[in-house]
């Protein structure tokens, strides 16, 4: 709760930021949208001074700014807080999910788990609204011909990347937290879905889908002004 308050502090700076940029950013950043056909924000101008992650889930969308990064003590990839203007909160490392605030079907908080070639190989999940503590997911690399990936908006946009890194990993619940009496949520994170888009230059994020069951989709995208997908 602390954290999570600290977050907030910090964040706050980049929220009023945000409503001085005026227009299109205002409106796309202010409010995480309902209906059936989520907006795009692929024509909302931005602004040189932010990082943005545009965000789509099955009935909302919006568009993020990069509130704060740091690194772990362990394991690579920065973590990176996105903020909205209307403060969800969704955090990524090293190109999954790992938080969030505010967001629908995805978990409080992850720590990832990394083998000693520095790949990622596993989470362990927290929601105490969910009932999830200590949950451990190991994530199996999957071949992408393997999956069902479907070629959304973000993705073709995401594929404007020249040699864009795609890998997919399918999430499975370790033994103990398998079996029959396992509640229906924690059931859905068998066989969850986690990919990550890279650049193939600087192996920074570029695109990211965590699907926890069919249809239940967060899917995102990074983007600047210099790089403008």
């Amino acid at each position: 709760m602390i954290f999570r308050m600290l977050l907030l502090i910090i964040a706050a700076p980049f929220l009023q930021a945000c409503s001085n940029l005026g227009g299109a950013v205002v409106s796309a950043a202010q409010a995480y949208y309902a209906g059936k056909t989520p907006p795009s924000y692929a024509s909302t101008p931005l602004s040189p001074q932010y990082i943005y992650l545009e965000v789509q889930a099955p009935n909302s969308s919006a568009l993020m700014v990069l509130a704060s990064e740091h690194t772990p003590a362990q394991g690579g990839g920065l973590v990176e807080t996105w903020v909205s203007a209307s403060r969800e909160l969704l955090r990524t490392r090293a190109g999954f999910v790992v938080g969030s605030q505010g967001v629908p079907n995805v978990f409080e908080s992850a720590t990832l788990q990394f083998n000693p070639k520095g790949q990622v190989q596993g989470m362990v999940l927290n929601h105490s609204g969910l009932g999830m503590h200590q949950v451990q997911l190991n994530l199996l690399p999957m071949a992408l011909d393997s999956i069902p990936l479907k070629n959304t908006a973000l993705l073709a946009r995401a594929r404007q990347v020249n040699g864009l890194v795609l890998q997919a990993w399918r999430g499975q619940l370790a033994a103990q937290h398998s079996n029959s009496t396992a509640s229906p949520r924690l059931q859905a994170l068998n066989n969850s879905l986690h990919v990550v888009g890279t650049h193939p230059n600087t192996g920074g994020l570029v695109y990211g889908l965590y699907c926890q069951q069919e249809g239940q989709c967060i899917e995102y995208l990074r983007r600047t002004a210099a790089q403008n997908l």
